[in-house]
């Protein structure tokens, strides 16, 4: 959660996390105090599928650690890219 931390990062505007694992979304928000920056995205299947649906025009940095497969990992990537 340090992209949150107002310390580290005082210009964030929004932060988007898209995840396919529930317990880790919520997880996630919980670790947040429910920042209102957070977007938290819960998408069913594979993260490479749902980010083919995004438009990453108006993002400044796109941090991804998805996936315990480096082969779904590099899908994601190439879908980003």
């Amino acid at each position: 959660m340090t992209f949150l931390n107002r310390a580290a990062f005082p210009d964030l505007v929004s932060l988007d996390s898209v995840e396919n694992d529930d317990s880790w979304s919520n997880t996630i928000v919980q670790l947040s105090n429910s920042d209102p920056r957070l977007r938290s995205i819960f998408v069913l299947g594979t993260i490479h599928n749902a980010v083919s649906k995004i438009c990453f025009d108006d993002y400044d940095l796109i941090f991804i650690d998805d996936s315990t497969s480096f082969l779904d990992r590099a899908q994601t990537i190439t879908q980003v890219c």
